[in-house]
Parts: structure tokens; sequence; C-alpha cells
């Protein structure tokens, strides 16, 4: 699988991100501790990795959703 997430298993929030991100049955996608990544400067943001590239912290987040989700779309009238 090529596609990885890492977040901080110890947040909260990162751990329900994680489980909304899962919990999409189309999206096929690992999760892993952030702290299993080897060099890496900081670790308090989420880390996306797709296609051998890493995105960081909101720019990770925007990928995923851009990437593997289907977002509801609201059309203005």
């Amino acid at each position: 699988m090529g596609n990885k997430l890492y977040i901080d298993k110890s947040c909260k929030i990162c751990k329900t991100y994680g489980a909304y991100i899962t919990s999409e049955k189309s999206i096929k996608m690992e999760i892993e501790d952030i702290n299993s990544l080897e060099n890496l400067e900081s670790k308090d943001e989420i880390v996306f990795k797709c296609d051998d590239k890493y995105y960081y912290g909101v720019d990770g987040i925007i990928t995923v959703s851009y990437t593997h989700l289907t977002l509801p779309t609201k059309r203005i009238v």
C-alpha cells in the first residue's frame, strides 16, 4: 500500500482524524505513528505520504481530502 498518514497517536484530534479517514471504506490508507518516521525535523504535525512524496501539516490534510475523500458539494443559487 503506497499511501500512509502519519499522526501523533497520543493526540486525540489526530487519532480522531485518522479514525475518520479509515472509516471511509473506499480509502485504502495506512495510519502510522509519526514517531515511526525517521529523519523528520518536526513531529508536531500530520504527514501524508503519497506516491513517494510527503505533505506536511495542513498541506497533508488538504491533499488527503482532495485525493481521497468525496466531499459534499453545495450549489449556490
